[in-house]
Formats: C-alpha cells, sequence, structure tokens
C-alpha cells in the first residue's frame, strides 16, 4: 500500500514538472531515479512517462520558432512595512501627528529570457513605485566579458548596488540617498538608475564595471509628455534629451575580493563623471560639472560583517 501511494504522489509530481517543457529533462531523471529505488517498476515508469508527455503537448505554448527561447526565468520579491514614526518638540503648542501605516514598499516581478550564445534580456519592475528596477539586454562572452545595453544601476556606490533584498538595514543610509535619489535641490542624483552600455567582468577575485550613460536619473514609467504622470518631478524613460542632460556621463569601479579562513572580503574603488548636473540648488545644464570618487570595503568573520563606503 506504501508502495502504490508513494507511484500516484509521483505522478502527481510528475504531472506537475510536465505542465511546463522547461522541466521535461528533470521528469525524465526523477522517473530513472524512482525506477531505480524500486518504487516504480518499467511498465508504471513507461507509463507515467506517457502521461507526462500528454499533459506537456496540453500546456505547451506555440511560438513562432521555439528554439530561440532556450530558458524563461519569473522572479518575485515583495516587501511589506509598517512605519510608526512620532515627534516631541520642546515649547510647541502641538507635536507632529504621528504616524502608524502600513505601506507597500517594493513590488518587484521580474522576467529573464535566456537566447542562448550568451544572449538575454532582463526586465524587472516595481509596480509599488511605479518604476523599472532592471529593462536591460546582456551579451556574456565570458566571466570576464559581459556587456549591457538598457537601464541598470550606474556602478557607484556599494550600498546602491546592494539587492534590496541582501540589506543589512531597512532602508539604505543617508548620504546613499543623498548621492543617489533624483535632484531635488537638496539631492545630487548623480548614481544609481541610468540608461546606457555597461561592460562589466571578473576573473580569479578582479571584478570591474564601466558604463557610458544619459546623466539623468530616470526609471519611471510616463513617457515624459506633458499630460503624463511624473514621478518626483520626472517623466519616463522614454523622456527625450534637452539641453540640460545632452552630455555623456561616464562611471566605473574596479575591485578584489577573495577570502580567508572563515571569512571572505572585498574592496574597490568607484568614480563618476556627469557634465552639467551640478550646481546650486536643483540648478543643471549650467556648466557646473559633478566628479565622484568612493572607496568601499566588505568584510565578513565568522558571524560578523563590516561594510564601509
Amino acid at each position: 500500500m506504501a508502495k502504490l501511494s508513494s507511484k500516484w504522489l509521483a505522478l502527481a509530481g510528475l504531472l506537475s514538472l510536465g505542465a511546463s517543457p522547461l522541466f521535461a529533462q528533470d521528469s525524465k531523471a526523477l522517473i530513472d531515479a524512482l525506477v531505480k529505488k524500486g518504487i516504480l517498476t518499467d511498465a508504471e515508469a513507461k507509463q507515467i512517462a506517457t502521461e507526462v508527455s500528454q499533459s506537456q503537448s496540453a500546456m505547451d505554448v506555440a511560438t513562432s520558432n521555439d528554439k530561440i527561447l532556450k530558458k524563461l526565468t519569473i522572479s518575485g520579491r515583495f516587501q511589506v512595512q509598517y512605519a510608526g514614526l512620532g515627534a516631541s518638540i520642546d515649547g510647541a503648542a502641538a507635536n507632529p501627528v504621528s504616524t502608524e501605516h502600513f505601506f507597500l514598499r517594493r513590488i518587484y516581478v521580474g522576467v529573464k529570457a535566456e537566447f542562448g550564445d550568451g544572449l538575454s534580456g532582463v526586465l524587472n519592475y516595481d509596480f509599488a513605485n511605479t518604476s523599472f528596477d532592471a529593462a536591460y539586454l546582456e551579451w556574456k562572452q565570458s566571466d570576464a566579458l559581459v556587456f549591457d545595453a538598457g537601464l541598470k544601476k550606474a556602478p557607484f556606490g556599494y550600498e546602491e548596488l546592494t539587492s534590496s533584498g541582501n540589506l543589512r538595514s531597512i532602508e539604505r543610509s543617508v548620504i546613499t540617498r543623498y548621492i543617489d535619489e533624483p535632484n531635488n535641490g537638496r539631492r545630487l542624483g548623480a548614481a544609481s538608475y541610468r540608461t546606457g552600455l555597461y561592460l562589466s567582468g571578473s576573473s580569479e577575485g578582479l571584478f570591474y564595471t564601466v558604463a557610458l550613460t544619459n546623466p539623468e536619473r530616470n526609471e519611471y514609467s510616463s513617457d515624459g509628455a506633458t499630460n503624463a504622470i511624473t514621478v518626483n518631478g520626472l517623466g519616463g524613460v522614454a523622456t527625450t534629451g534637452g539641453a540640460t542632460t545632452n552630455k555623456f556621463a561616464y562611471y566605473g569601479t574596479v575591485g578584489y575580493g577573495g577570502k580567508f579562513q572563515d571569512g571572505a572580503y572585498k574592496i574597490g574603488y568607484e568614480a563618476g563623471f556627469l557634465p552639467d548636473q551640478g550646481g546650486p540648488g536643483a540648478t543643471i545644464g549650467g556648466g557646473r560639472n559633478i566628479t565622484l570618487n568612493g572607496l568601499y570595503a566588505d568584510v565578513t568573520a565568522g558571524a560578523f560583517n563590516l561594510q564601509g563606503e
């Protein structure tokens, strides 16, 4: 009876795997393993393989050329936060109203399509912020030579380039936000999301990234037209350049990382140059440039980790 139950559990699992052609090889490997363990007989294995094959045929999606797309990966990350904030001001007639609120901080949904020969495409969208987190095409010749074209984060700011899923704190630091977030007179808007060309790679501990991009941060969904939605005063990724954004920005970082007993380390140097993007307040396009330089280190020893930038 136990063997019979195992057989039908195996069939259910295999049919689930068979719902996508991507898992066809996994189904065969699992059937072979179950036969070797004596859970299935050869006859039962053939019967299940037939049913899995029929299930796959029913779930196949027709394409113009199914040899082009090698692999499709769908990902997501949802972050819900609660804010409880209050303030007390000595001598004030009344204190500011406290905040107690739940909100959707990040709702990422992503797709990566791999086409073979090192070609792939990545799209990641944040529905909570109506903005793109990534939208680029990639050609990977090797680990040492990767070329990307599209929207990514500029290679400046170690904390900014750390995924929100791996941050040590709930949010990024004040100095990171000052450098990276869109220029509104109180922030530089000098890094983070940029549309352009990226060249990167790593080999035997050495890593690098260089980028040629538009100077402005711009990852939102609107088209930048006068009747379109703007976020933080900015239009969307399709916004055309103007007198204040008609020169390329340049970024680069280089570093080295390795491991030691019960630990690991990473050190690096980063730089950026943004023509016409500096000036008092939110003034840009007046001939004042922004030059960025930074050093960073990330050291882990046992249960302890220290990051500095």
